[in-house]
């Protein structure tokens, strides 16, 4: 009984380590990409200094795939549950969010500033693309449906807030026109290519 379950732990963490690797590369790919050019320029722009461990890849215990903790100032990626397709939005998201924090200094019992990163993080890392949407596109209204619920999602999931889902529906209407069309820290020009 013994010897099956060490060779179990030991095959968990082989798998771990594996799905760090794998988080490490594609951060790796992430960071020479003209995306995080961008996102770092404009971080600078702030003069706020982009700590070297802003962003690390972990074996998580919950089902989220990234999460920016604003008290750290830290993102942490769920290396057992980030898709490769969906990486850089994932992170992109979450940069966002750090993005807002630097810049506003988010206030995480406000429900509106929660809101509104949540909002912008969905909309900026273009989760909701076509062809993450069940094939939706932005003209026939799916695209924002699409990043309302997201965001919504998100709120209802922000634990320190405890919000149902009509409270953080509401939340998220009450900001929906300020934040989405919020492209800072691109120009629209930028978030259109």
């Amino acid at each position: 009984m013994g010897d099956s379950k060490t060779a179990e732990l030991a095959f968990k963490a082989e798998v771990q380590k594996k799905l760090i690797s794998n988080c490490l590369s594609n951060l790796h790919v992430y960071f020479r990409s003209r995306k995080w050019e961008l996102l770092a320029h404009k971080f600078r722009s702030l003069g706020y200094q982009l700590p070297k461990d802003l962003i690390s890849c972990k074996i998580c215990d919950s089902d989220l795939s990234a999460h920016y903790f604003y008290k750290q100032k830290k993102i942490v990626l769920c290396a057992n549950n980030i898709l490769d397709a969906d990486f850089n939005k994932e992170v992109t998201h979450q940069v966002i969010n750090a993005f807002d924090d630097a810049r506003a200094e988010i206030d995480t019992s406000n429900k509106a500033h929660v809101a509104c990163s949540a909002v912008r993080g969905v909309n900026l890392s273009e989760k909701c693309a076509k062809k993450n949407y069940f094939g939706f596109s932005k003209q026939k209204g799916e695209y924002t449906k699409c990043v309302r619920d997201k965001a919504i999602h998100e709120m209802m999931r922000f634990k320190d807030l405890g919000l149902n889902k009509n409270q953080a529906e509401d939340v998220v209407c009450a900001v929906w026109d300020t934040c989405y069309y919020d492209y800072e820290p691109y120009t629209l020009e930028e978030f259109k290519t």
